[in-house]
């Protein structure tokens, strides 16, 4: 009678885990887009924020931590896509690629979208965690590396660009009074932060 009731408790514990096991697959099937990656060709990166546009539309910006071809980048945005669903369910990706962190919001180096055919507003038809109706839409940019701007100069360009978005009030679009409030917060001169600018700008149209 004993040995009956331990089967019929160990035949019901093996159901309840096959049916978890099973159960578990069956609810990640959806969970990470189906998408075939080179990973010889995915270069190093950081998602260093992943706000959301509207409705599981989200925004990665990621930035590239070494020099890359825009065939490089369209493999590192197919690993991107991937690396989000293991976070959080998507109706769409906008990939936001810049080289510096201090700029990522300007898409440096292009942008890849990953939506419907449709576009953007279809996206909202389609449920999060279903990727089977997007595709990639890839606007990247092809850079001369070395015209890169430094580190330095992009930190200037945060700079001048915090001072202009916060302190308008102080300058009134007034470029130079910008620069001058720029030099002075940094403790360099009018002609860096011009410099610095002007390389971030010319690298910001390379390409397009």
């Amino acid at each position: 009678m004993r040995k009956d009731i331990g089967k019929s408790i160990l035949g019901f514990i093996t159901i309840v885990i096959l049916i978890g096991i099973l159960g578990g697959c069956e609810s990640g099937q959806n969970s990470v887009p189906d998408i075939d990656v080179d990973e010889e060709l995915v270069v190093d990166y950081d998602i260093i924020e992943t706000p959301e546009e509207m409705h599981e539309r989200y925004e990665p910006h990621v930035v590239i931590n070494e020099e890359a071809t825009v065939r490089e980048l369209e493999e590192t945005a197919k690993q991107v896509a991937k690396d989000v669903a293991e976070d959080k369910e998507y109706r769409a990706l906008n990939i936001i690629f810049s080289d510096y962190e201090e700029y990522a919001d300007f898409g440096m180096l292009g942008v890849v979208r990953y939506q419907p055919e449709g576009g953007w507003g279809d996206a909202l038809d389609i449920e999060p965690g279903d990727y089977s109706e997007l595709e990639f839409d890839e606007r990247l940019l092809e850079k001369d590396w070395d015209q890169q701007p430094t580190q330095k100069e992009a930190e200037i360009f945060e700079t001048k660009e915090y001072i202009d978005w916060e302190l308008y009030e102080q300058h009134q679009g007034d470029i130079q009074r910008i620069y001058e409030m720029t030099a002075d917060e940094l403790n360099i001169s009018v002609e860096e932060v011009t410099n610095a600018v002007e390389s971030v700008e010319e690298w910001m149209d390379l390409g397009r």
